[in-house]
């Protein structure tokens, strides 16, 4: 018994035979010569055109068909059809892969496939260029200043064709920093000193990146400049300085200087403080001081200094405060020992009490003075006697005959300076001495008769003090005896 099917090769080979009789397209082909090859550009505005244009020509592919018409008859469709397949760096950039399906006028078909890539490898273009900017200080930092030149990227501006919208970055010594980094490093400038004055400083790299991290830079300086001089809100002082109370003067004049004469300057840009500039200097102000000195009275003296407020960055206020330092002496000398009073035995000519006097004041009277800023010298006396006459660096003379004379005499001490001191003591004269008789020998107790008494003799006598004495006997004194001629006279 024969298999139903047992048929069936006959059956599909005349099939095959029938098909391939009446269908030419199984007749022809369509092939690539050559096929499609990869396409690659750099964003440009130039990019879209070239990559239609890489379209258009289906990739460069060439399709060859045997199909009556040849390539003329041949339609080309893309699969899928693209015209922006680019998803990279913000849609400006990346790879398409584009099927390209070749149909002939017989129905044939056939594809060939290939990429193509736009790159983005261009840094943004600077248009203007990051600008210089210096400020004048308002003593606040100029945060305001500063803030606004940042902001405003220090008035550059750059373009990218294939990234419409750009970041802005800041480096400082290629490092990015922060806006509050930039601030502080702004600040920190100061430490480094003032230059051509210039108080703060930085320089800062604006960085501008594309959507593909393409990064092109532009460098700008930012600076604080300080022209406004220190404002001297306390003036210097004049200090005068008592000489005994200034045990070193090179010393006090030495504090003196440096402290400016206590001036004090304020300067709102200069947060370290401000200087002083003295004129003369230093050095020439103890030469000065020192030559007023020898032209002056007991190491007294004086100098005068202009004081100049100077900021930091050399700002200097040209109107000085001016100090007047100065050593006076207006303290009297020391009375070491006070002048002594002398009480001479008076002498009956006078010459010798005259003497001890002329002595005793040219001595002044034993009196001693110092003086700690210099020299101390008599300076003379006035007196005052008994009798109220009145004397100036003249000998009273003493009189004669008078032996309980005085004069009292204030000494006088001068300084260099003139200052006066004065001891006082006085002069006198005494008589301690009795008057001597001459003639003794003529006084004695005698007895007589009573006829014959004798007339009381004459005595004369003399003193220390009185050259001539009149004695006088005192009224005679009787004394009965035990009769009537026998008595006593004293």
């Amino acid at each position: 018994m024969k298999n139903k099917f047992s048929f069936f090769p006959t059956l599909l080979l005349f099939w095959c035979i029938v098909l391939f009789a009446a269908s030419p397209k199984l007749a022809a082909q369509i092939t690539f010569s050559p096929a499609a090859s990869p396409g690659t550009a750099n964003c440009t505005s130039a990019s879209t055109n070239n990559y239609q244009t890489w379209l258009a020509n289906h990739g460069g592919a060439v399709a060859v068909t045997t199909c009556p018409g040849g390539a003329s008859s041949i339609t080309w469709l893309m699969m899928p059809i693209v015209t922006e397949p680019f998803n990279m760096c913000g849609g400006t950039a990346g790879t398409a892969t584009v099927i390209f399906k070749a149909t002939d006028s017989c129905g044939n078909s056939n594809t060939t496939s290939a990429t193509y890539t736009i790159t983005d490898n261009n840094g943004p273009t600077i248009t203007t260029g990051a600008q210089d900017k210096s400020v004048d200080c308002d003593g606040a930092g100029n945060q305001n200043d500063f803030l606004a030149w940042v902001n405003n990227k220090a008035g550059s501006v750059a373009t990218d064709f294939c990234s419409p919208t750009l970041t802005v970055t800041y480096q400082v010594n290629n490092v990015t920093r922060t806006f509050a980094q930039l601030r502080a490093i702004l600040d920190a400038s100061l430490a480094g000193g003032c230059v051509n004055k210039v108080r703060d400083s930085i320089t800062v790299d604006f960085i501008y990146t594309d959507a593909c991290n393409n990064s092109t830079g532009t460098t700008a300086a930012f600076k604080i400049k300080d022209n406004v001089p220190p404002i001297i809100g306390t003036p210097a002082t004049n200090p005068t300085l008592e000489c005994d109370q200034t045990p070193n003067f090179v010393a006090a004049l030495t504090a003196w200087y440096n402290s400016h004469g206590g001036a004090v300057a304020t300067d709102g840009c200069s947060p370290n403080g401000v200087t002083f500039r003295g004129n003369p200097t230093l050095a020439d102000a103890q030469a000065i001081f020192a030559m007023s000195q020898t032209n002056s009275c007991g190491n007294t003296g004086e100098v005068t200094v202009d004081f100049y407020a100077v900021d930091a960055c050399g700002n200097e206020n040209p109107v000085p405060t001016r100090s007047i330092f100065k050593i006076v002496d207006t303290t009297a000398p020391k009375i070491d020992q006070s002048a002594s009073n002398l009480p001479v035995e008076c002498d009956n000519t006078g010459i010798q009490n005259q003497a001890a006097l002329t002595t005793w004041l040219s001595n002044q009277g034993g009196a001693m003075s110092s003086d700690v800023c210099g020299t101390s010298s008599p300076a003379g006396y006035t007196w005052v006697d008994k009798n109220n006459l009145t004397g100036n660096n003249t000998i009273p003379t003493i009189p004669a005959n008078d032996c309980k004379w005085w004069v009292d005499v204030k000494f006088i001490f001068a300084d260099g300076c003139n200052n006066r001191s004065t001891s006082s003591a006085r002069f006198s004269i005494k008589d301690t001495q009795k008057p001597a008789f001459i003639n003794t020998s003529a006084v004695a107790d005698i007895t007589v008769s009573c006829n014959a008494v004798p007339i009381a003799p004459s005595l004369t006598a003399t003193d220390n003090c009185k050259a001539n004495w009149v004695v006088t006997a005192d009224p005679e004194v009787r004394t009965n005896g035990n009769c009537p001629n026998k008595y006593t006279l004293r």
